[in-house]
């Protein structure tokens, strides 16, 4: 399951989102583009001490979590037909931010 901790954001600062833009590669797969507010990709912190409005992402294809995402933009192939993808906004100690 999603076994990750949710964060709570401390009162008065600007809780991160994160939406999803989706184009097909003409390669093949699809280009990922997360579109982030009051949020900050810090990779180089990961597995250290949670700071507000900074982390990574956590990359779900069909509910099974395949990988960490440090950038705003990623490829990802999935398989033939529909597939659901999720994206969490994660702090630097992994916990799940929500709003």
């Amino acid at each position: 399951g999603l076994a990750h901790p949710p964060y709570t954001v401390p009162e008065g600062v600007p809780v991160p989102t994160v939406k999803i833009h989706a184009m097909k590669d003409p390669k093949g797969g699809w280009n990922l583009h997360l579109e982030t507010t009051n949020f900050r990709f810090a990779p180089e912190k990961t597995g250290q001490d949670d700071v507000p409005g900074e982390g990574h992402a956590h990359l779900y294809v069909n509910k099974k979590k395949v990988g960490r995402v440090y950038g705003e933009w990623f490829h990802v192939t999935v398989p033939k037909g529909p597939n659901l993808i999720k994206v969490t906004l994660n702090t630097n100690g992994h916990k799940d931010y929500y709003d």
